[in-house]
C-alpha cells in the first residue's frame, strides 16, 4: 500500500507529531481529509488532546465544525476530553465553532462537559463564548419513561456504599448579634464546587432533560451523587424560554 501524504497527516494527527503534520501539509496533504470513520485530522488531535499539533491544523485552515461518521466535531469533542487549552485554540479559528451544533444524542458540548463533570471547561465556555445554556435537546419527552424505551436496556442500579455511622449534630449557631455588634465569626458557606453549581449561578436551567427525557437531578439519584442532586433540588427551574 503506497503511504500518501495523507496517510502521513493522518497518522501524525493521531499521534501528536506537529512536526509530522506540518511536512505532510507541505507535501500536499488536505486539511480535510478522512478516515475510515470520517475523521478529520484535527478531530483526532483533539481526540488525543495534542494542543500544538492542533494548533497547527487549525493555523493551516482546519475546519472545526468538521463531522465524522458518528456526527461528531473537534468542538463538540472538546466537552467530552474537557481540555480547557484545547478550547482556546478551536476559539481561535477563523471561521469560529458553530456553538449550536449537537451531537448524535442532542447534546452541545456544554451538556457533555457537564455529564462528565470537566469544571473548568464549563466555567471557561458559560465565560467565553455565547453558547445556549438554556439548549433542550429535541425529542426530550418520550412514550417512555427513562431506560425503559424500546431496544434499551434500563441502567443498572448504582453500587450502594455500606452505611456508615452519622455524624454527630452539629452544635447550634449563636443567634445574630444585635445592630451594630461585631458579626460572627462564621460567614455564609460557599455554594458547593462543581459543573452543577458554576451552571446553575450562570442562570442554566436544572431541569432541562437530555434526549431520552432524563434530567439532570435523576442522572444525579441514579448515580448516587447525593450532593449534587441536593444541590440541584434546591435549584428552582428557570422560566419556560419563548417557542
Amino acid at each position: 500500500m503506497t503511504v500518501t501524504p495523507h496517510h502521513r497527516l493522518l497518522a501524525a494527527a493521531r499521534r501528536g507529531d506537529t512536526v509530522g503534520v506540518r511536512a505532510a501539509l507541505a507535501d500536499g496533504a488536505r486539511t480535510e481529509t478522512r478516515d475510515e470513520e470520517l475523521r478529520s485530522p484535527l478531530l483526532l488531535a483533539v481526540l488525543g488532546d495534542h494542543v500544538e499539533t492542533a494548533r497547527a491544523l487549525v493555523a493551516a485552515g482546519a475546519d472545526v465544525d468538521a463531522r465524522d461518521a458518528r456526527h461528531d466535531s473537534p468542538w463538540l469533542a472538546t466537552g467530552a476530553t474537557g481540555s480547557v487549552a484545547m478550547l482556546r485554540v478551536l476559539l481561535a479559528a477563523d471561521p469560529a465553532p458553530d456553538f449550536r451544533l449537537t451531537d448524535r444524542f442532542g447534546a452541545t458540548g456544554l451538556i457533555s462537559a457537564a455529564e462528565r463533570g470537566h469544571v473548568p471547561y464549563v466555567r471557561a465556555v458559560l465565560r467565553d463564548t455565547p453558547v445556549d445554556r438554556h439548549h433542550r435537546p429535541p425529542h426530550r419527552r418520550t412514550a417512555h419513561p427513562p431506560g425503559r424505551q424500546p431496544g434499551r436496556r434500563p441502567p443498572a442500579p448504582p453500587k450502594r456504599a455500606p452505611p456508615r455511622r452519622p455524624a454527630p449534630a452539629p452544635p447550634p449557631r449563636a443567634a445574630p448579634p444585635p445592630a451594630g455588634g461585631k458579626p460572627g465569626p462564621r460567614g455564609p458557606r460557599p455554594t458547593p464546587g462543581g459543573p452543577p453549581g458554576g451552571a446553575l449561578a450562570a442562570g442554566a436551567d436544572p431541569a432541562l432533560a437530555d434526549a431520552h427525557g432524563t434530567t439532570a437531578l435523576e442522572h444525579a439519584e441514579r448515580r448516587g451523587h447525593t450532593a449534587l442532586a441536593a444541590l440541584l433540588r434546591r435549584t428552582p427551574a428557570a422560566p419556560a424560554m419563548p417557542a
